[in-house]
Order: C-alpha cells, then structure tokens, then sequence
C-alpha cells in the first residue's frame, strides 16, 4: 500500500516531507536543475545519515536557501549545519556551524541580512547565527502550564521578522500559537490561537505575500475550511474559502506566491500526488504531479517559495541532492548544475 506525505512546515516556505520519495515531473515550459550536495559520511562536505528506531535510515529533515544562493542543511548525526554555496571559480565549498547539544533541527531559515535561524520540534527558544558569527537564543513565551511543546512551522517576512506556529499544553487540551517575532529585538506578537479539536483549529500556517501568514483552520473536508489571512502587522483582515478539492483525501495548504496564488499538496486514493496551484478565486492554474517510488533513504523533503519555486531535498545511495524546479526570481542556488 502506498505510503503518503506528513507535512511539516518549516522557514519562508512550507515542507513537505516524505515517507517515500516523490519525483517532480518534468514540465516543458519549467526550468528543472539538480545539484549535488555532498557524499555520506562524517568528513568535511559530507552528510551523516541516522537509523530510526523504525529500522529506516534518515537524511537531513530540513534546509534553507537564502537569497543569495547559499544552502544551509542541518547535519544533526555530525552535530553541525552545513552550509554549501559556490566559489568564484566555480567551485564548491562546504562551511559547518557547531550544533553542540541540539538533538534535532526541524526547522531552519536564512534571513535576508544572512542571519541563519533554526530550532528543533521540542525545544522552546530559537536560535539565531548572525552573518559576522555568534549565537543567541529568542525564547517563545510559555503558557500557563509551562513550555512549548512543539514547533511546527516557522519561515521569515522581511530582513528581520520571522513568522512560528507552535503547539502548547493548556488546562483545555492543546493550542496552537502564531507568533510574529522580530529577530533584532527578540519581542514576539501573538496574532492568533485556538484549540485543536474545534471548527477555529489551526492546521497549518504558511507564508503570503506582502508579509501576510496564511492559516489553514477548521476540520472535516476541504470545503468545511477556510484560510484566515494575517497581515504584515499581525492583524488579522481577510478570510478565503478553499477551492473545490473534495476530490482527494489529503489535502494541505503549502503556501501563496508574490501573485496572490495559492499552493496545495493532495493525494488520495487512486489519485497521483501533486502539488496544485489555484488562483484565490479557486481557478486551477497548474498541477505539479509527483510520481511516488520506494527508496531506501528518507525523507525527502519538499518545499514551495514565495516566487513559486520548488526545491526538493533528496537523499540516494550515493549522496545527498537537490533538485530545482521553476526557479524564475533573484533566490537561485548558486552551486554547479548537474544537468545543465
């Protein structure tokens, strides 16, 4: 039986990671390129693999690309992140960050200024390297019953602002939280909660344009949801109604381009995965099929930018790629091709 995807989300963008990897379709009219991150081991530009509890044998659960090219993944078995970007000459080159004491990374993002910032799924403060080198930490706010209990997704607006969706224990059951943060000065703006088991629940968040969040709420079928929108300053103005996708068993929100349109990953049974891009108004523009095949290594990870590009995270036998789809706008990767 076929195994479909648990979405995380995670940094500007949403995630999508994969318990059998899936392989973008080739689209004529979309450019598709494909790099070679590294070898497996623990040496320098390489990536440690870890054996699950399951049996199974995991890759990195998460990356970031900054605007200026850079790819920053977090190799939690070598207990560092690796960040990859290309030299003038054209070659490859491979810089690591200590990691020390952090078990796992779920959840990383480049801030435009350069800042990287990442945070694990239980772990209550985020963690900030800016470009001239350090470490600080921003904690989230507690709730009345003490910590966070998750992070479940994360990404930045602007140079300085990072959007987080966390779970947290409360006297009622669990909440969930979004906070605007502003990375220079640490302060944090709740700009929305709810329970998880009514028709307000948060089942994701993802990043707008303009600055804006995007939060997938209620539950049941498709069109019993609704997308609350979020606006740069943490106030809440609009509601849409999810398109017509019934169709499928699971559906999740991925995230709004700089157009106004909106991202989806469906799948169900006797249906192909895809990722379906609609207009606001619900009009299908375009469906990304994805092709499922058994793999040996996992996860793949999957994410969806604001200018509409897709990135795919990939680990093989023989090292670790990533594979580029649609990438039209000024974050492009600057690594060497592979496939030209």
């Amino acid at each position: 039986m076929r195994k479909h995807a648990l979405v995380v989300l995670v940094g500007l963008a949403t995630v999508l990671v994969l318990a059998f990897g899936l392989q973008i379709e080739v689209l004529t009219d979309y450019a598709k390129h494909e790099y070679f991150l590294g070898n497996w081991g623990a040496g320098q530009g390489e990536f440690g693999l870890v054996t699950g509890t399951d049996g199974n044998t995991y890759g990195p659960l998460c990356f970031a690309v900054g605007v200026d090219g850079r790819v920053v993944v977090p190799d939690v078995a070598n207990k560092r992140l690796v960040v990859v970007s290309r030299n003038s000459d054209g070659t490859i080159s491979h810089a690591s960050l200590n990691l020390s004491g952090k078990k796992q990374v779920t959840n990383i993002e480049i801030l435009e200024d350069g800042s990287i910032c990442y945070v694990g799924a239980s772990q209550t403060a985020l963690t900030v390297i800016p470009p001239n080198g350090g470490e600080r930490e921003i904690s989230f706010p507690k709730g009345a019953l003490g910590d966070v209990c998750s992070v479940d997704a994360m990404w930045s607006s602007g140079e300085n602002v990072l959007w987080v969706l966390d779970s947290l224990v409360t006297e009622s059951g669990l909440q969930r939280r979004l906070w605007r943060v502003d990375v220079a000065s640490g302060k944090s703006i709740l700009a929305l909660k709810s329970d998880t088991h009514d028709q307000t629940a948060v089942r994701t968040a993802v990043p707008g344009r303009d600055g804006s969040a995007l939060v997938e709420v209620g539950i049941g079928a498709p069109s019993q949801r609704r997308i609350v929108v979020i606006n740069a300053e943490a106030k809440r103005t609009a509601e849409l109604v999810l398109p017509n996708l019934d169709e499928f068993t699971q559906v999740r929100l991925l995230g709004g381009d700089r157009q106004g349109c909106l991202y989806f990953y469906c799948a169900g049974v006797d249906k192909t995965p895809r990722i379906r891009k609609v207009t606001q108004g619900g009009a299908l523009v375009r469906d990304f099929v994805l092709n499922g095949r058994a793999r040996e290594l996992m996860p793949v990870v999957l994410k969806v930018y604001q200018d509409g590009s897709i990135y795919m995270l990939e680990p093989r036998k023989e090292g670790l790629y990533l594979l580029v789809q649609n990438a039209v706008t000024r974050r492009r990767v600057s690594l060497r091709r592979l496939n030209g």
